[in-house]
């Protein structure tokens, strides 16, 4: 489903599985799989994905239903919600007046997310969303952006080493951890500056 060039590649892979034993359960993962620049591969990590899955039958009509996965990100109403389902916290900056809304999501226990956009500004891709910051524990990238970007680089912006990625001056994507926790900030649709990377880092907590 995606890769990222670091020193080789990682590649993401979505993948189901089942054992091997009588009446078993099908679960579903995504598996990393690290590969260095030799082109020797291994598996890094594998991420347990919680979601249902509807099998593909006919209706009464004849017509075929397609398979579908739920969005594993559910909607929650505030942070101190998002809070009380992953038992972490997370501090982000104020909606930005040209995107005043603010979209919180999460995903099981594992992971944080809040969406800036404009609802009222509706494209054809959906509404206008400026960027997107992501909390959840550990040190891995947790941006899911797989794009390869001219310009990466890292910088230290207040106490932490940040990892900057864009074209030309403008960022897309930083990712940074610290006590114990992954942060990522994902402005794909409208790259940010560095004084705007800057400023929303040192709100994030």
């Amino acid at each position: 489903i995606g890769s990222q060039i670091v020193a080789g590649t990682n590649h993401a892979i979505f993948c189901s599985a089942m054992p091997v034993v009588p009446d078993a359960e099908r679960s579903f993962c995504i598996v990393i799989v690290s590969q260095d620049t030799d082109g020797n591969a291994e598996i890094s990590e594998i991420r347990d994905v919680e979601i249902d899955v509807q099998d593909e039958s006919t209706d009464s009509a004849g017509s075929q239903e397609t398979t579908q996965i739920p969005n594993p990100f559910s909607e929650v109403n505030t942070l101190e919600e998002a809070a009380e389902l992953t038992g972490f916290s997370i501090t982000v900056p104020d909606a930005p007046k040209d995107h005043p809304d603010r979209i919180i999501r999460v995903m099981g226990s594992s992971m944080i997310e809040v969406i800036y956009e404009n609802l009222a500004n509706e494209t054809e891709d959906g509404t206008d969303e400026i960027y997107r910051i992501r909390k959840a524990e550990g040190d891995e990238d947790i941006s899911g952006d797989y794009n390869d970007y001219s310009n990466i680089r890292n910088e230290s912006i207040g106490d932490m080493d940040v990892t900057l990625k864009g074209d030309g001056d403008t960022v897309s994507v930083a990712t940074w951890s610290a006590d114990g926790y992954s942060y990522a900030v994902d402005a794909q649709d409208h790259p940010l500056t560095a004084m705007q990377i800057e400023e929303i880092i040192g709100a994030v907590r």
